[in-house]
């Protein structure tokens, strides 16, 4: 498996994205499979995973913690 490019990680959300590959200019997601309740997974025209994206996510997936200041 491909190390991820990235992780985006909405602590107020709940969610967080592992990136795997950019978009090509003009490209875009052209499917996205639900592997569970809480994992999507979003592929390209080629059938390459682009990303996943993670619901029911928080600092203790990551073993940290998170001080959420309002208006930050």
């Amino acid at each position: 498996m491909e190390k991820p490019l990235s992780l985006k990680v909405d602590f107020v959300a709940g969610a967080g994205y592992l990136r795997y590959r950019l978009l090509d200019a003009g490209a875009r997601v052209t499917r996205t499979q639900r592997v569970s309740d809480d994992v999507f997974v979003d592929f390209n025209a080629e059938s390459r995973i682009l990303g996943i994206e993670l619901l029911a996510f928080d600092g203790a997936a990551l073993g940290v913690r998170a001080t959420v200041r309002p208006g930050a």
